[in-house]
């Protein structure tokens, strides 16, 4: 963001993507009725948003491929996942360690590492484009 004479100027612009899971039993993990989405432009990742109910601890991984299904393989959090704490949500601007490009073809999916309540987890993804 920066100034200029006749206000202000937007010096990025972002996009959210969403990967949502519903989980059948609280405490459940893995890819259990996971999405996957899919995206249509380039971008750097520069922070994500996790929320979750009811209240829970929890570890989310996030695996990202090129025209094909992600698996394990393709991780892209290195040691500092998502994560909340005994609360409804958490967020990072700064996701250090993690392969933060993004290109046209990319798929992300979300695994569940660890969860003790959470029946819903929803983690958003922000790019700068």
């Amino acid at each position: 963001l920066s100034s200029t004479p006749t206000g202000i100027k937007w010096t990025s612009e972002y996009r959210q993507i969403s990967l949502v899971t519903n989980l059948a039993n609280a405490g459940d993990t893995g890819t259990i009725n996971q999405t996957l989405v899919g995206v249509g432009y380039s971008g750097t990742i520069v922070g994500w948003y996790i929320t979750c109910h009811p209240a829970a601890t929890l570890a989310v991984d996030v695996w990202k491929a090129n025209g094909a299904v992600p698996t394990v393989a393709n991780t892209i959090t290195a040691a500092a996942k998502p994560s909340i704490t005994a609360a409804r949500l958490n967020s990072s601007l700064t996701p250090t360690g993690w392969t933060t490009a993004v290109s046209a073809g990319d798929y992300f999916m979300m695994n569940v590492d660890s969860n003790n309540l959470a029946t819903y987890i929803n983690l958003q993804l922000l790019i700068s484009i």
